[in-house]
């Protein structure tokens, strides 16, 4: 994440949405994956996040590797159930906390091949929203116009977040955009 680009809260949400799932792990059923900043030089222009991994994890995108595991239908519907069991345990993190995803798809899943079974982990919450009970429901401008044109032709988004009729509604259901691009997962 390049520093100069103020407007850019991609690296904050990470952040906070890791530093929020860290301070309540024990309700969290299926972690996502876990993240840390690495330190770099004053004069660095850019912030670094580091994405710690299991052995033998790739993206759920990259299609050849999962088509080459071969999977019985058992292990496929483990993976579903430790994604939808990872979104499900963000909603209500804590008591008024809620974390929504918001830009579930193939490339922010992380499947891990381990000696008796696959599992499946979410990480990249660039664009996650963090819903608190007591906040207003502020929502800066540039950062949701910039999540729905980085994503207005995302197959797992649902329509009318892609052909941006959902852009006019303040009360936005995140749960609802989660659930579906779950379903689009499945």
């Amino acid at each position: 994440f390049r520093l100069e680009e103020k407007e850019d809260m991609r690296h904050e949400r990470e952040i906070l949405a890791s530093n929020e799932v860290r301070k309540n792990y024990t309700d969290v059923s299926f972690e996502p994956i876990k993240t840390e900043e690495i330190e770099s030089s004053k004069d660095c222009r850019h912030r670094y996040l580091c994405y710690i991994l299991g052995k033998n994890t790739f993206l759920m995108s990259e299609r050849e590797k999962l088509k080459g595991l071969n999977l019985p239908i058992w292990q496929k519907l483990n993976i579903v159930y430790e994604i939808a069991e990872t979104l499900y345990s963000l909603i209500d993190i804590e008591e008024g906390v809620s974390i929504h995803h918001r830009q579930l798809a193939p490339q922010a899943v992380f499947i891990t091949v381990g000696r008796k079974n696959v599992h499946a982990r979410v990480g990249f919450f660039e664009y996650a929203k963090i819903k608190r009970e007591n906040e207003d429901g502020a929502n800066p401008t540039v950062m949701r116009t910039k999540c729905f044109n980085e994503h207005k032709d995302d197959y797992y988004k649902p329509p009318e977040f892609r052909d941006q009729t959902i852009r006019g509604n303040e009360n936005i259901d995140w749960e609802q955009v989660d659930v579906y691009s779950c379903a689009m997962l499945v």
